[in-house]
């Protein structure tokens, strides 16, 4: 039986979330909205009936939810609904969530000029649109703030014929690391999660796309490719029961074992981590998250 959060009383705060009306991104704003926050989600048009759908979730906790029309391709569209939230909820900013991506499968040899530069423009330009205009409108408040951002378990490993969506998760991690540094001293903490394969929408869309490459049966290609991150050591198997042992934990910065598997702590002062773990809901990838969220950790 899944445990449902406690409503908690209004924060005061705002959370601006991309990319919220299913998946991950659904699953992080109600739970923030649950812990107390106010929120923002920013989608393009034809997501409008699903996040209708987490707008209606989120105020039947009490909350306030309103939804922005933008692509995070455009910072200049990015930093109007950064404008709008705290016009219409208040200049209370204290959460944005850049969550907002695409995945495309297709063999390199294969992709063109556009479907590459569709990728980057989405997966890694819209989270450094979200994450500056979020992070500028945070300085001017003078409160600081929490920054996060949709990583992988491909920032840390990729997959064959995942090739530019990769490239853009290890770019995300290197922006990350970047902005905490820089942001520390406004006191904005940066950090990006890094699930392993979530029961998403997205994940179906791979899962097909990636067993019509390698001609196998779709419901079989989960196994296949969780076997293969198990074997890197990048996230364990069900018979694990989610309790890593020592010898497939990840190392820290200073070399102990982190039986969490959660990998390298950067300089303390920016308080920035990126995390994998084996997940195979949206709502566990967002117990970790908020968990470390509303602690203090992120």
């Amino acid at each position: 039986m899944s445990v449902v959060s406690p409503i908690k009383a209004a924060l005061g705060r705002v959370a601006f979330i991309t990319g919220a009306g299913q998946g991950i991104g659904r699953a992080i704003a109600t739970r923030l909205a649950r812990d107390g926050h106010d929120v923002s989600i920013a989608d393009i048009p034809s997501q409008q009936e699903k996040v209708d759908g987490v707008i209606k979730e989120i105020e039947s906790y009490g909350r306030k939810a309103i939804s922005i029309h933008a692509d995070v391709r455009d910072p200049k569209a990015i930093s109007n609904a950064i404008q709008e939230t705290v016009d219409r909820l208040g200049p209370n900013l204290f959460v944005s969530v850049a969550n907002a991506g695409v995945t495309q499968v297709k063999p390199l040899l294969e992709c063109t000029p556009e479907f590459v530069e569709n990728e980057i423009r989405i997966n890694l330009l819209g989270l450094i649109n979200t994450h500056i205009a979020a992070a500028k409108q945070m300085v001017k408040q003078g409160k600081g703030g929490r920054i996060l951002g949709a990583g992988s378990i491909a920032s840390y490993r990729t997959a064959e014929n995942l090739g530019p969506y990769g490239a853009t998760k290890y770019a995300v991690r290197g922006f990350t690391e970047v902005a905490a540094k820089e942001w520390a001293q406004y006191g904005i903490r940066v950090n990006a999660y890094g699930p392993g394969i979530v029961d998403t929408p997205m994940w179906d869309h791979i899962d097909r796309e990636l067993a019509k490459i390698v001609s196998i049966l779709h419901h079989l290609y989960l196994s296949h490719y969780s076997q293969y991150y198990i074997m890197l050591h990048r996230k364990t198997s069900q018979s694990e029961k989610r309790k890593p042992s020592e010898s497939n934990a990840i190392s820290n910065s200073d070399g102990s074992k982190n039986p969490k598997m959660s990998l390298n702590w950067y300089p303390s002062s920016s308080r920035k981590r990126v995390s994998i773990s084996l997940v195979r809901r949206s709502k566990h990838v967002v117990e970790r998250l908020c968990k470390n969220l509303m602690e203090g950790l992120w």
